[in-house]
């Protein structure tokens, strides 16, 4: 078992509550967030600096209004069993499957960005099996900036690799008798702190929706792969 507090009570998972549409926009963009989440995360002494910072993200001619996305908050309730055993990667993944079952009842031929708002804890990734051979991250879980007892921590350590790419892949592909998750349409994350999210949608917004990646191109590797 990964390092981690065990025996705590089972919150069975309601999967009844339904996501709430914060932002009606054109179909060719899904933004997921988790709006308590947010809150308790950041603003937990001020709940009221969501609706300042939504009302910036929402603002004429800011980003929001620029991509014309829809904006959809996942219920807090499908977090429960999640964050009572955090180091169980089976209910992660079941967090996850319900919010992709929210971002396909949005999703139509038309849609082609979907942006996951918030890091980890505010939207989970979905964890596969890290088959890696030579460099498994779980041989050197202890040395990685994660922190045990959490969900990312939980998982690399025993051995599984986060994706996106379940997000957005309306038909996976048998492989190593599991799933293999490629990317149907593009799927991003704005992270971390709301400040950042701001920012960097700011950015976005005041550059005409350019990001010029040839002034600062960057590549790096590991001397022991082999191409």
């Amino acid at each position: 078992k990964a390092i981690c507090e065990q025996g705590q009570e089972l919150v069975p998972q309601d999967k009844t509550a339904s996501p709430e549409v914060l932002r009606y926009g054109g179909d060719e963009t899904i933004i997921v967030i988790q709006r308590e989440r947010m809150i308790a995360t950041f603003w937990p002494e001020d709940p009221g600096q969501w609706d300042i910072w939504w009302n910036q993200m929402n603002s004429p001619g800011g980003f929001l209004s620029m991509v014309n996305a829809t904006v959809i908050s996942v219920p807090s309730a499908w977090y429960d069993s999640a964050d009572a055993q955090p180091c169980e990667v089976a209910e992660q993944n079941a967090v996850a499957a319900l919010v992709k079952g929210a971002i396909d009842s949005h999703r139509t031929a038309n849609t082609k960005y979907v942006q996951l708002m918030g890091s980890l804890d505010i939207i989970p990734p979905y964890y596969v099996p890290d088959e890696t051979q030579t460099g498994n991250e779980s041989l050197f879980a202890s040395d990685l900036l994660t922190q045990p007892g959490t969900p990312l921590g939980a998982a690399i350590s025993e051995g599984y690799m986060l994706t996106d790419a379940f997000y957005v892949d309306s038909d996976p592909q048998p492989f190593n008798g599991r799933q293999l998750y490629v990317e149907d349409i593009s799927v991003s994350r704005l992270v971390e702190t709301p400040a950042e999210i701001l920012a960097n949608a700011q950015r976005f917004a005041e550059s005409g929706g350019f990001i010029n990646l040839i002034s600062s191109p960057r590549s790096t590797g590991y001397d022991f792969f082999i191409d």
